[in-house]
């Protein structure tokens, strides 16, 4: 199966069902911390985040990534910048 057919298998049908709610629903999806396969251990490197919220227009990245999450419109967070950013649409 092609990476972007799993992406669609899990996000496509959360975001479908959350745009036939009548309510301001966000979704935030990411891993905690990357373990790199070649690694094989937890490391403090970046993670990708998407958010989905009805009021948020999408910024045109395609695929969920590392390297296409850090050329997104949220960018780099550190910190608490990410629940501020998750709260703030």
């Amino acid at each position: 199966m092609k990476p972007d057919t799993k992406e669609m298998l899990i996000c496509k049908p959360i975001i479908e069902a959350v745009t036939e709610m009548n309510e301001d629903v966000r979704i935030a999806v990411l891993p905690d911390h990357p373990t790199p396969c070649r690694l094989r251990t937890h490391t403090s490197n970046p993670v990708p985040i998407m958010i989905y919220s009805p009021n948020i227009e999408g910024d045109g990245i395609a695929r969920f990534t590392e390297n296409n999450a850090s050329r997104g419109s949220i960018g780099m967070l550190e910190g608490d910048e990410f629940i501020k950013e998750f709260l703030k649409n």
